[in-house]
């Protein structure tokens, strides 16, 4: 009843207010796909929420899409970021993501990914293979190259 009742709220805040990018991030996604690199969408969030953020965000500009109900074991899990990879003819040596979330930070790091991270809130995690950044403002394609991130 309760996970209804967060539903319902949200369905409201999605519809009556605009879904803002995380500062930085569509000038970087505009850039990533302006340079033909595959680019995937991967969120624990349900189908019915992404949906929502659809008719606002036109999400086609990703090549996959996969959401929380698309894998049996969501974020923490790594297959989400797996079934994108898998969707996309990619691996872990060519990939990287961007996460703002503990979840999905350890998400991307048990795919074996290197991962950016503006964090919405404070990051618990630490790995060689994770960046923390204040935000995305300013990053473009050339500052994701993995040997500069050490």
């Amino acid at each position: 009843e309760l996970f209804s009742l967060e539903m319902e709220y949200i369905e409201r805040e999605f519809a009556s207010n605009p879904i803002p990018w995380q500062p930085g991030a569509q000038e970087l996604v505009l850039e990533v796909v302006d340079k033909g690199i595959k680019i995937a969408l991967v969120t624990a969030s349900s189908k019915h929420l992404v949906n929502l953020v659809n008719a606002q965000i036109n999400l086609d500009i990703f090549d996959t899409v996969v959401c929380g109900d698309d894998v049996i074991s969501p974020k923490p899990s790594p297959d989400a970021y797996l079934l994108a990879m898998a969707k996309l003819g990619l691996n872990s040596k060519n990939s990287m993501a961007i996460e703002d979330s503990n979840s999905g930070v350890r998400s991307a790091l048990a795919a074996d990914l290197h991962v950016l991270c503006p964090p919405s809130h404070q990051i618990i995690v630490s790995d060689d293979k994770l960046k923390l950044i204040e935000t995305l403002v300013g990053i473009g394609v050339n500052d994701l190259e993995f040997w500069n991130w050490k």
